[in-house]
């Protein structure tokens, strides 16, 4: 199914995929070429990501603003997967939004530091992180039934 309601974009070297503090409705997946992750506020180069790696899924899954820009280096195709795709696997595999969930968990320092979370959340454990993660994910994707911990 996200093959058939995704899409390809080829960008070339230097251009903005998406600017920081942005809405995001998009993930994307590298199929060719690499880009950087921007802090445009911290003025600084957080990472390179290349092919077979993604980005954008924290303000689609969250529903907040992009959190870095990402800026091609050389030509790059990516495979482009809007909200409304998530939320159908999401209404079709219940489990999808659990294994979703468990990977944000996993990154449940860097989503604080990146201001999607409270610094006050950062003792929060692991179970608790989740339900948290999901309650946000549930408001984005209406409908999605109670996840079990």
């Amino acid at each position: 199914m996200v093959v058939n309601q995704g899409f390809p974009i080829t960008l070339p070297p230097h251009e903005y995929v998406f600017w920081e503090q942005e809405s995001g409705d998009c993930f994307y997946l590298i199929l060719q070429g690499e880009v950087e992750m921007i802090s445009i506020a911290k003025a600084r180069l957080v990472r390179v990501l290349a092919v077979g790696e993604f980005f954008g899924e924290i303000a689609v899954l969250l529903n907040t603003p992009r959190s870095l820009s990402v800026r091609t280096i050389d030509t790059t195709r990516l495979f482009v997967i809007e909200r409304s795709v998530f939320q159908q696997l999401f209404m079709e595999a219940p489990s999808l939004a659990r294994t979703v969930t468990q990977a944000l968990c996993e990154r449940w320092n860097e989503l604080i530091d990146l201001g999607v979370f409270s610094e006050n959340d950062r003792h929060l454990n692991s179970k608790e992180a989740m339900q948290i993660i999901y309650r946000r994910i549930r408001l984005v994707f209406n409908n999605l039934p109670p996840l079990a911990i």
